[in-house]
């Protein structure tokens, strides 16, 4: 990961970036050929700690599948996933957008990548 991106990170060991620095990684990702095999939104607090909803995926190598294509599908389902989280979040319809004491969240993507063993 980038070191700027990387300062970012909301964690110092997973890919924990905001909506537009997650997509800006999936794209670097798929240019040095590490797979996304995982996803999920991340809610940062006012106070910097954050929160994990019960929502997000995993991208499966499909039997026969090369890892190119691997590569290139994971980057494209991701890409939609979170686009869909975006919009959902843009619409007013994500389970939580405000905290216990009524301070507005931060939207962020979690990414899980790996490179071709």
């Amino acid at each position: 990961m980038p070191h700027s991106l990387k300062e970012q990170s909301l964690s110092d060991r997973e890919i924990v970036l905001t909506p537009e620095n997650a997509s800006h990684i999936v794209d670097v990702l798929e240019v040095a050929q590490w797979a996304v095999v995982g996803w999920e939104p991340w809610l940062k607090l006012a106070d910097g700690s954050h929160l994990h909803p019960v929502v997000g995926g995993d991208f499966v190598r499909e039997e026969h599948e090369d890892w190119t294509a691997y590569v290139h599908r994971t980057a494209h389902l991701c890409r939609q996933a979170m686009k869909e989280e975006q919009e959902r979040w843009d619409s007013e319809n994500f389970p939580l957008k405000v905290s216990p004491d009524g301070r507005e969240l931060t939207l962020y993507f979690c990414l899980t990548a790996i490179a071709e063993s």
